[in-house]
């Protein structure tokens, strides 16, 4: 089995000789969201190294949720699985 029937089984028809588009990269709005995320990212760990605390921000309004976080995002996950679980896309799109 090749490649090329891989992408026959499982992409629309019009996307078969589609090829990414790897300018879009180098794009300004592209570059804008990398700089910006990156200049946020710095700025919070200056922050964090000037608290002293790897656990910065630590707002107390949202402290008495800390002990059942992973048990919240569990559920979430589980939620989710169990939608796309009684869908019949979730390992593969229908085949023709």
């Amino acid at each position: 089995m090749t490649v090329a029937r891989h992408v026959r089984w499982f992409m629309p028809e019009p996307l078969h000789t589609r090829v990414p588009e790897w300018d879009l990269r180098w794009r300004w709005p592209t570059r804008g969201v990398t700089v910006l995320s990156l200049i946020l990212w710095l700025l919070l760990r200056v922050l964090e190294r000037l608290d002293g605390s790897v656990h910065w921000p630590n707002p107390p309004l949202l402290a008495h949720l800390e002990p059942c976080a992973a048990r919240v995002l569990a559920s979430h996950a589980g939620i989710s699985l169990i939608w796309f679980a009684s869908r019949r896309q979730l390992l593969a799109p229908p085949l023709p």
